[in-house]
């Protein structure tokens, strides 16, 4: 648990740590809450609050999947002021509980992370992946820490399944006998469309999501059976842990989005 001395503390570090490696020298970086959770300080026991990331120089917002409107920022500058890019959101979720040992009310963290959009500024924006940091106990028991998840449906491609060739085996026909076929036996019998494959379909596309999915970054050397060893809580008053973990991860996926394609454009 912490005090709200310590959470803006620990902001203040993320703001200089981003700012020597994202935006201009005229924009600056200020973690705080929506209008909504102004004055979190006072909050009741038990309640929740959340942070985001804002940008004095300009504003724009993206939709998490999980968690309504969020201001988002660009992560470098394009030269067409609508041209497609890559947006990132910085999210944190706290708790109030109460101290009995100090009888004073203090905070825990329920968990951080970036969120990543894809999209035009001033536009609605696809959210296409996050790196997330829960901690216990309000995160799932199983899931790695902390984690990647893949947002977007994925589509595949399903190969039908054909039935193997059957060998019919030879016969004597000299010891084959002629039946007689009646009227009724002559007719045909329609096959309905769903039980026809046809020749020129090979394959077809279906939709599959991974949103559930937790990727975990790390942990495999760690203590623990099964999905222990990838599980990872910052300790107790020590958020210099969460401000060197929201860098690297910012830095490390800036670094990748060079590797971003544009693979092809469908034209309404």
């Amino acid at each position: 648990m912490v005090t709200s001395r310590e959470i803006v503390s620990m902001h203040k570090k993320i703001e200089r740590r981003l700012s020597q490696f994202i935006g201009n020298s005229n924009e600056n970086w200020i973690i705080r809450p929506k209008d909504e959770y102004i004055g979190w300080e006072k909050i009741g026991v038990d309640g929740s609050f959340e942070f985001f990331l804002f940008s004095d120089h300009s504003f724009d917002s993206g939709l998490r999947l999980r968690g309504g409107k969020c201001p988002v920022i660009s992560i470098k500058t394009v030269s067409a002021p609508y041209e497609p890019r890559i947006w990132f959101s910085w999210h944190e979720e706290w708790k109030r509980t109460a101290d009995r040992k100090m009888e004073k009310e203090k905070f825990v963290l329920v968990d951080a992370g970036w969120t990543f959009f894809w999209g035009i500024r001033q536009r609605d924006k696809d959210q296409i992946f996050r790196a997330e940091w829960g901690q216990f106990p309000y995160c799932g028991k199983t899931a790695p820490q902390p984690h990647w998840h893949i947002d977007p449906d994925l589509m595949v491609t399903i190969h039908p399944l054909l039935s193997e060739p059957q060998t019919i085996p030879r016969s004597d026909s000299s010891n084959l006998e002629e039946l007689l076929v009646t009227e009724e036996e002559t007719a045909l019998e329609t096959i309905p469309d769903e039980h026809i494959l046809s020749s020129t379909t090979t394959e077809s596309i279906q939709d599959i999501s991974m949103q559930g999915m937790h990727l975990g970054m790390g942990g495999w050397k760690g203590k623990g059976r099964d999905h222990q060893h990838w599980q990872y809580q910052i300790e107790e008053n020590n958020l210099d842990e969460l401000v060197e973990w929201s860098e690297r991860v910012l830095q490390s996926a800036i670094r990748q989005f060079e590797e971003f394609r544009t693979i092809s454009e469908i034209v309404a």
